[in-house]
């Protein structure tokens, strides 16, 4: 039935935006307008970091409603893109049902545009450009590049969960960070850990919760804040332990 390919359609897309870290009310508006554009009466849809329940009545009184878990999220902002571009060619009935979903499938299936050359560029002269307007630091940006470098190695290849691969990452950021100071004491290693952890910090999801918060979404906002404070709360148990120990010694 084109009803239920169109519920897979507009729950494939909210799946992807909230995976990829589109804000809970862009999610619900695009659902929506999809809705809408396929001549619904009614479209109700309740999105959250954790899951989206999508409701779609036609004319004639018939429902359908699907649930879907989303169980990790990541930034690919590319993806957000290309869902509101394709969100618009719909809309504007510009493509039919089928076309919509090779389209989709596409994006889904779309793999990151950038290399991992540049990916780990990107990270290291990210951390010594934000150590040098922050602490305006000489030689100490050498090891925070590289620093950083070995964090991005280790958060894209690491197993284990979230939390303690965050948790992992801040003693990465301190062990640079202490061991550049022991071989080189004139180095400040406050300066090389602070640059070297801000690739953790979840700027993105602070944004996104107090936009949700501002927009009404008040539980979304709350979940994506209580993780964004889990994060911060991992990289400082991670420096934490390596400073104790190393004042210990």
């Amino acid at each position: 039935m084109a009803q239920q390919k169109i519920l897979l359609l507009v729950t494939l897309i909210g799946e992807i935006l909230l995976k990829n870290g589109a804000e809970t009310y862009r999610v619900e508006e695009t659902v929506r307008k999809i809705g809408e554009a396929y001549e619904f009466v009614k479209t109700e849809v309740f999105a959250l970091p954790t899951g989206i329940f999508i409701s779609l009545e036609d004319k004639e009184g018939n429902s359908w409603t699907r649930i879907k878990r989303i169980k990790y999220q990541t930034t690919n902002l590319q993806k957000v893109s290309l869902i509101n571009d394709l969100s618009r060619q719909i809309t504007a009935k510009k493509i039919n049902l089928d076309q919509a979903w090779l389209k989709l499938e596409a994006i889904n299936e779309t793999k990151s545009s950038y290399s991992s050359l540049t990916f780990y560029l990107a990270g290291g002269i990210g951390s010594l450009t934000f150590a040098y307007i922050v602490a305006g630091v000489g030689w100490e940006l050498l090891p925070t590049f590289l620093g950083a470098l070995l964090l991005q190695f280790w958060m894209r290849h690491s197993n284990i969960n979230k939390f303690m691969a965050e948790v992992v990452g801040g003693i990465i950021a301190a062990v640079v960070g202490v061991s550049t100071k022991f071989l080189f004491p004139e180095l400040d290693a406050n300066s090389i850990i602070l640059g070297i952890v801000i690739l953790l910090v979840p700027g993105v999801a602070v944004t996104n919760a107090a936009r949700d918060i501002i927009a009404g979404d008040s539980l979304s906002g709350i979940v994506r804040g209580m993780n964004a404070l889990l994060t911060a709360l991992a990289i400082a148990l991670g420096v934490a332990s390596i400073l104790g120990v190393t004042i210990l010694i």
